[in-house]
């Protein structure tokens, strides 16, 4: 345990720098864009005289950062002179600003708001997989310095260079593209640095396939028949013009068992997700076997297959057998991916959820390797019982379970109140961390997702 909280402390130190900022510090606030969180983003920040000498800092999950002048030694530190701060990530690939201040002699200063951008907007961001198509658009918003970006196309075809700009901050650009695979990297010809790449694929067609194997069951159109007594073994598949490569996500009913099968992760909060690594296919085929729900008298389920940003879904209709009376159906909510940033995290740099809550400050997500692109969020209800408050909540995250490393939850009780927490199982053994004139505040890690109980008295 003791090694787990020293590596906490890099984490909480950057958390709440903004504590301990001295008059060389120069500070300010990164906001998220509509999509993408700037939790952990790299500021720069520079003189004028000397815009090649600078240092960096992150920004915090409370969306601050503190950067210290004394980092840079080319530059004397002094009241009146003009310095610069631009959010540049190369690794994420956003920018914001830059923005500028006057330094002062009233302690640490403070520059204007930034707002995150990509450097690259276009449909690549999401979309990976076209049919027939003999161009893509591609807006460009580049930043400060280098003023000149170019494009490398490669694909079975060859390789095809050319100059997306020159002396433009913002344009919007027509690259043909090849049959099949595609790759595509944005750079500067003058840094030879990478600002962004992706790889996707023009094909003939794509058609997704799905088979059910059981007793009993029945398939019309899209429309599968199911006794809920039985297991049922779904076999998952696709087919393709060409070969391609990306994540294949299925999504079934959180309310279904998968068997043998644990390395699952959370779509919705209503389904749940397995993911197969897919690498220069062009047909794949899967099985994985599923205990419904036994007392089903009549369900309609729907299961979805995904591969980039194609997708298809299946109704699966559970019943007892030879009983026909009404039914309900369970089609997928929406994705709260949908409602919630994208986040590029790694053992070092978690995701942070800070919470609205009245009795969970903080949740910071821990995974064992990088990964570039994460989604997380949290279900919450309360109720109050012989006066005792009662919470119940759990957490959702596209984090793989192999790759979730640790969570951490910090919670604030009243002065004057207790709190327990439990899951499933047992009650977890929290730690007291801090308090201040109001509340009292205790920590926890835990490698379970929930449901958790708060009980407050």
């Amino acid at each position: 345990m003791k090694i787990f909280y020293l590596a906490f402390i890099p984490f909480l130190i950057i958390l709440f720098s903004l504590s301990f900022v001295s008059p060389s510090f120069v500070c300010g606030v990164v906001d998220d864009s509509k999509d993408i969180s700037s939790d952990w983003s790299r500021v720069v920040v520079y003189f004028e005289e000397n815009k090649s000498d600078l240092t960096e800092c992150r920004v915090n999950p409370e969306k601050k950062f503190c950067c210290d002048l004394e980092n840079i030694s080319s530059v004397n530190f002094s009241v009146g002179k003009k310095v610069f701060a631009e959010v540049f990530d190369l690794e994420k690939g956003i920018i914001g600003g830059p923005v500028y201040l006057f330094l002062t002699d009233k302690g640490y200063d403070i520059f204007p708001d930034m707002v995150i951008k990509e450097m690259v907007n276009s449909s690549l961001q999401k979309e990976r997989i076209f049919l027939d198509k003999s161009y893509i658009n591609l807006n460009i918003d580049n930043p400060q310095s280098p003023k000149e970006l170019n494009y490398i196309l490669s694909s079975s075809e060859g390789e095809f260079k050319g100059k997306l700009q020159d002396n433009s901050n913002i344009s919007d650009f027509k690259i043909p593209i090849q049959k099949g695979k595609n790759q595509l990297i944005i750079y500067s010809e003058k840094t030879n640095e990478v600002y962004n790449q992706f790889s996707f694929y023009n094909l003939d067609y794509f058609n997704f396939n799905i088979e059910p194997f059981c007793k009993n069951c029945k398939k019309k159109k899209n429309f599968f028949y199911i006794d809920s007594k039985q297991i049922v073994t779904l076999m998952f598949g696709f087919n393709s013009s060409h070969n391609v490569s990306g994540d294949f996500l299925i999504s079934f009913p959180r309310d279904w068992e998968l068997i043998n099968y644990s390395d699952i992760f959370d779509i919705s909060l209503s389904h749940k997700a397995i993911k197969n690594i897919i690498s220069d296919k062009k047909e794949f085929y899967v099985n994985y076997s599923f205990k419904l729900p036994k007392n089903t008298i009549k369900q309609d389920y729907f299961v979805y297959q995904q591969l980039g940003d194609y997708n298809s879904s299946n109704k699966l209709r559970s019943f007892k057998y030879n009983w026909i009376p009404f039914h309900k159906s369970n089609k997928m909510q929406e994705s709260y991916q949908n409602n919630v940033l994208r986040k590029s995290i790694s053992p070092k740099y978690p995701a942070v959820l800070n919470l609205e809550y009245d009795f969970i400050k903080t949740i910071a997500l821990f995974p064992n390797k990088d990964i570039p692109e994460s989604y997380s969020t949290l279900k919450y209800s309360e109720k109050i019982k012989k006066g005792r408050k009662t919470i119940f909540f759990e957490i959702f995250t596209t984090i793989q379970e192999k790759d979730l490393e640790n969570i951490f939850i910090v919670f604030k009780v009243e002065k004057g109140k207790n709190i327990t927490v439990s899951d499933s199982e047992k009650e977890l053994e929290l730690d007291f961390m801090n308090e201040d004139a109001n509340y009292e505040y205790y920590s926890v890690y835990t490698t379970n997702k929930g449901p958790f109980n708060i009980l407050i008295y």
